[in-house]
């Protein structure tokens, strides 16, 4: 009876600890990962405002519904794409933190898998971010052409926005990325 006892005893705190670990512990992180580092968007901005810096200009499209900070020494050009799509790319002088976004009309989630179907030579696993008021998928991709690039993919309204630069560009990213807001026009 008391070897009974005892075994019982010693299940049930062993339940109760299992439990109480899955409660208190269901929010650990993963460990990070190449694709985590050093992207570090975060979402302490305001939701609905963006604040300009010295030297930078805002960049509002009020078709599309939304706005970020950009250096002001970019050129900025807008190409009409088929399928109602557009790309803008914004040009360094020095010609070091070029980049650009291409948005396209889209109906469904993207998701990690859906990256690796449509983007070229995906490396490791896309992983969810925060910025601003968005959520998006980050990733490092391959192109034979630009070599490795650094991809942030989000949706918004029905469209999918593809935000591209070069890898080494990924901390400078980040931080441009951390001052786009949604809700700078009247279509959203």
């Amino acid at each position: 009876m008391n070897s009974k006892l005892t075994t019982l005893l010693i299940l049930g705190v062993s339940l109760i600890g299992t439990i109480a670990f899955l409660i208190f512990h269901k929010d650990i992180e993963r460990p990070l990962t190449q694709n985590d580092i050093p992207f570090v968007a975060t979402s302490t901005a305001a939701a609905n405002a963006v604040i300009l810096q010295p030297g930078q200009k805002l960049f509002k499209d009020v078709g599309y519904g939304y706005e970020f900070a950009y250096p002001e020494n970019f050129k900025v050009t807008q190409y009409k794409e088929k399928d109602n799509g557009m790309t803008i790319t914004f040009e360094d002088p020095a010609g070091i933190q070029d980049f650009q976004i291409f948005i396209i009309p889209y109906s469904t989630q993207i998701t990690a898998a859906r990256i690796k179907l449509d983007a070229h030579q995906v490396e490791g696993t896309p992983q969810e971010v925060v910025f601003g008021n968005t959520h998006a998928l980050i990733f490092f991709s391959n192109q034979p052409q630009f070599g490795k690039l650094r991809e942030v993919w989000f949706t918004n309204s029905g469209r999918l926005y593809e935000v591209t630069t070069a890898a080494t560009n990924d901390t400078w990213i980040a931080g441009l990325m951390n001052t786009w807001r949604f809700g700078a026009g009247s279509s959203i």
